[in-house]
């Protein structure tokens, strides 16, 4: 597996939180968060719900296409890696889960799942369309007036 922008980071501060014996949930970037895939479309949805924080991700998200390219099929999708993290919280029927050993960390922030011992659970799988409606409800639950 290779190595992931958050753990590539800060690689100590990754190592410290696999050694502690904390009760963690592992949210790898793959397989099931790769599969948070939104398009252009996402944007104009976004914007239907006329809610201003749902504005503001739509303009990140049109931001992302334009001067990015996007992540896959040539800057025309983009993967939300962070929601699968959300949903773990908010909606855990929405991810699954298997026991992996607690990763290693190389030199470059690379995952070693090779070593025995104690384990924790990880996200192995979720429910794109299920993570994705569930965020659309919650921005469309969110205040029209941001003041308020």
């Amino acid at each position: 597996m290779s190595g992931e922008l958050n753990s590539q980071s800060d690689i100590a501060a990754w190592r410290t939180l696999f050694e502690l014996d904390l009760d963690l949930l592992h949210v790898p970037c793959w397989p099931g968060p790769a599969k948070l895939i939104v398009d252009e479309r996402s944007a104009e949805e976004l914007r239907n719900l006329n809610r201003p924080i749902a504005d503001y991700l739509a303009d990140i998200l049109e931001r992302a296409f334009s001067e990015h390219g996007g992540e896959v099929n040539e800057g025309r999708e983009k993967v939300l890696w962070d929601l699968a993290r959300v949903a773990a919280v908010a909606d855990p029927e929405a991810i699954m889960t298997d026991p992996l050993a607690v990763p290693t960390l190389d030199a470059a922030g690379q995952h070693g799942f090779s070593r025995r011992g104690r384990e924790v659970e990880a996200v192995t799988d979720l429910d794109p369309e299920r993570v994705l409606a569930g965020i659309i409800c919650a921005l469309a639950r969110h205040p029209t007036d941001p003041t308020a």
